[in-house]
């Protein structure tokens, strides 16, 4: 579906910064792999569709940047159960970890940019840590500097 530049304001020559949620590693993708799907089609089919998606968003506009913010370390902090939890903490964190190679792989191939802090946000182990999250699954506010620093650097380098 279209960008509606009256809903998002969107205008020559902004930067578009789409945000993948962790709701597909959350949830998603292992009830896809409980079902009998592989999940490294099931990864390839979301990530390959988004970027399509994105980039036909793009192409309404001569000189926007599109970037696409990969997805924040898993946690089991929180419950939801309209979307629950599937797999353990290890398959979750294996799973994002995936997509967001592929959406670094993917996206460079179509010039789209990718603004990846997981790291900054990651335990040893590889899950969200709690000390800068908001207690869900989110980067808490007081805590956005990697993710300020970074969409700065994305900001500067194609403006």
């Amino acid at each position: 579906q279209g960008l509606n530049n009256k809903d998002c304001v969107v205008r020559e020559p902004d930067t578009v910064i789409f945000v993948f949620g962790e709701i597909d590693a959350r949830c998603h993708i292992i009830l896809q792999i409980e079902k009998g799907r592989d999940e490294e089609e099931i990864i390839a089919t979301l990530v390959r569709n988004y970027l399509s998606t994105i980039c036909l968003n793009i192409k309404q506009f001569q000189k926007v940047h599109a970037a696409v913010f990969a997805i924040v370390p898993p946690t089991n902090q929180a419950e939801n159960p309209e979307f629950p939890i599937r797999g353990s903490l290890q398959e979750r964190c294996r799973i994002t970890k995936k997509i967001n190679q592929r959406l670094h792989e993917e996206a460079k191939k179509l010039g789209i940019g990718v603004i990846d802090v997981y790291d900054d946000y990651a335990t040893c182990e590889g899950s969200l840590n709690p000390a800068l999250s908001d207690g869900l699954v989110h980067i808490h506010p007081n805590h956005t500097q990697a993710v300020e620093r970074k969409l700065l650097q994305f900001l500067i380098h194609h403006s």
